[in-house]
């Protein structure tokens, strides 16, 4: 007896601020990457299928996009989840940004 299926698996590639398609509010989407696989023996042997999708965090309401546009909005969004911010990045967030004249004399 030979056990063979198909199995999906979803990956998140970012996450960016912008207007839901579904609800037109504007709030964090989360760009997902699902991919089919051939399974066999409950092991996935390779995979046949890549579908990239916007998941609004409002409404819930996913959106299918093509890849380019995929990575182009992960490029702009968030730091990809489990990997911590640069420390660039947290230092921006924290501190307010330096003017050239103070106005202050030494």
């Amino acid at each position: 007896m030979i056990l063979f299926g198909i199995r999906s698996r979803r990956n998140r590639l970012g996450t960016v601020i912008t207007e839901c398609p579904q609800c037109h509010q504007t709030c964090s989407q989360s760009i997902a990457r699902v991919r089919r696989w051939f399974t066999l023996f409950f092991i996935p042997i390779f995979w046949f299928s890549t579908r990239h999708f916007t998941v609004c965090s409002m409404c819930s309401g996913a959106a299918r996009v093509d890849r380019a546009h995929a990575e182009h909005l992960a490029s702009l969004g968030a730091q990809p989840v489990g990997q911590p911010p640069s420390p660039r990045d947290a230092a921006a967030a924290v501190l307010p940004p330096q003017s050239a004249d103070d106005g202050s004399t030494s």
